[in-house]
């Protein structure tokens, strides 16, 4: 992990990556920030002209394997995706909702 402190960051502007801020902070890891970018294709632009290093999750990378060089983290690292409904919704929503639970379970 410490060794993120050793090449400039590429980071998503504030609150766009609580999770990584939480993982630094975890680590104490100090990064050395060189771009505050809005936009996960403008980061990967970035990475691949070879400007610096970024934290990604596997979702936003799967269309980029040949383009970037991916390397996971050592130990168990990741991020906590939740959903959130109204009380009363269709039937249509209970059904994405359903499909959705099932298929994240497994």
């Amino acid at each position: 992990m410490k060794q993120i402190e050793k090449y400039p960051l590429i980071k998503p502007k504030v609150g766009w990556d609580l999770e990584v801020d939480e993982l630094f902070s975890k680590h104490q890891i100090s990064p050395l920030v060189a771009y505050e970018v809005s936009d996960d294709q403008s980061i990967i632009a970035l990475v691949q002209a070879n400007l610096g290093i970024n934290i990604r999750p596997g979702l936003v990378l799967q269309q980029q394997h040949n383009a970037i060089k991916t390397l996971p983290f050592a130990g168990d690292v990741y991020r906590t995706i939740a959903l959130a409904t109204a009380t009363n919704v269709s039937h249509a929503t209970k059904r994405f909702l359903e499909v959705v639970t099932k298929l994240f379970q497994e």
